[in-house]
Parts: C-alpha cells; structure tokens; sequence
C-alpha cells in the first residue's frame, strides 16, 4: 500500500510540474487519470482488451497495485460450489487472469514511481527555464 501513495504522489507531482497552474493541474487529472483507471483492470479482465488500445495497461499504476492486492488476497483461495449435483472447484485467482506475484508488482510500481519523478523533474526543469528566460 505505502508503494501504491508513493506512485500516486509521483504522478501528482509530475502533473504539478507540467502544468503552470494549479487549475490547469486539476483540470487535466480527470483526463490523464480516467483511462489508466480504465485499462488498469479495476472495470475489466486484463485479457479482454484489444492489441491497439491493450498498451495502456502497462503504463498504468493502477493494474500493478490492484494486482499486487488481490495476489495477495487470493493467492491459495480455492471455491468450492455445486451445481445439479456436481461439485465444482474454481480458483478465483486464475479468473482475473493476474499473472503477476505481489513483489513484482511492486517492483513494477517502483519503476513507475521513479519515471513519474524523474519526468516531474524535467517538466520543472523546462518550466523554470522558461520562467527565468
């Protein structure tokens, strides 16, 4: 959980940066956050997304935090059911299609915490250029 804020305090500082206002900021959040919402798996299988619009899962923090969370909820999680009689046995972790354990996950948050404050650092960089010029 602490690397999930890590990651959402790098993107926030990283709009900060590109942005010359604070309502410009806000303004864009919307916009930027939606579809890494959208393609991080919280509304859908991760399978079920098409190749040309699929990319945007592995830029998204939201699919390596919600993977390292339910990994670590369901990993070993069996379900037992009957239907007409006949037992049935599912894995729930197999019907997310999280392919990922819990550290790498987080080891994928990691690298992402760093691009969003390496990339806020060069936005700043380039705007305080232009500032003072």
């Amino acid at each position: 959980m602490i690397m999930i804020a890590l990651t959402a305090k790098g993107l926030g500082v990283m709009m900060g940066c590109i942005f010359q206002s604070p309502k410009q900021a806000s303004a864009m959040a919307g916009i930027i956050l939606l579809p890494l919402m959208m393609f991080g798996g919280l509304y859908s299988n991760f399978d079920q997304f098409p190749a040309y619009i699929g990319w945007l899962q592995y830029v998204s923090p939201f699919k390596y935090g919600f993977q390292a969370v339910i990994y670590n909820q369901l990993n070993g999680v069996v379900w037992f059911a009957t239907y007409l009689d006949t037992p049935i046995t599912m894995y729930p972790l197999k019907m997310t299609g999280i392919t990922m354990t819990s550290f790498e996950s987080i080891g994928y948050l990691a690298a992402i915490c760093v691009g969003f404050y390496s990339l806020g650092f060069i936005f700043l960089r380039l705007l305080s250029s232009k500032i003072s010029a």
